[in-house]
């Protein structure tokens, strides 16, 4: 037999809407979907990636396992969570919802999501490592142009003269024009001792 198009959409309809298990935990019922879409697959990914990460791109692990376990009842059930995450962190360990729900979820794509999570995760990781990495680098050849530009000004002068033009420096109140006049004041003394 051969699969066609209207027989592989009735396979699919057919999967939907077989799709939802009605469980019945410490007297509630609770609708868990087996499936979901692939719009809700990506969505747990990224809630799950987003918060594990603050707004300066460190990674935060300790809520990697709590938002991925609310990201699930929120979105394979039609469980009304907790607004507070206190409460929700409360409903989802102090209870055996999230166990309960579990095994009614395709082990296939929970697998999948799993392993995307850790994926995306490592990614970012990965990238704001390699972002730091070339700041690091940036900031590093700054410092090494201004020490070629500090050894060119001070370029034939011994370390006795940078002393005494530090001990003189001490003494003013420095802005620039004054520390630009006490350099060539020094040089001057030193070409004239010659």
């Amino acid at each position: 037999m051969k699969i066609t198009k209207e027989v592989s959409k009735s396979i699919v309809d057919e999967m939907v809407n077989s799709n939802t298990n009605v469980i019945n935990w410490n007297g509630y019922e609770i609708h868990v979907q087996s499936l979901v879409d692939l719009v809700t697959a990506i969505a747990i990914v990224s809630k799950v990636a987003d918060t594990c990460f603050d707004g300066d791109g460190n990674y935060n692990p300790d809520m990697k396992e709590f938002i991925t376990k609310v990201s699930i009842l929120s979105l394979y059930t039609d469980i009304e969570l907790p607004e507070s995450a206190e409460e929700q962190y409360a409903f989802v360990y102090a209870t055996d919802i999230y166990q309960s729900v579990i095994e009614y979820i395709n082990e296939v794509q929970l697998s999948e999501i799993f392993d995307n999570i850790d994926k995306v995760i490592d990614y970012r990781i990965r990238v704001n490592s390699d972002s730091m990495m070339s700041g690091v680098s940036r900031v590093y050849a700054r410092v090494e142009h201004m020490v070629d530009e500090f050894e060119e000004v001070f370029k034939g002068t011994d370390s006795g003269d940078i002393a005494m033009l530090i001990r003189s420096m001490s003494n003013l109140k420095i802005d620039e024009g004054k520390l630009v006049k006490e350099i060539i004041s020094q040089q001057g003394e030193k070409e004239e001792s010659k």
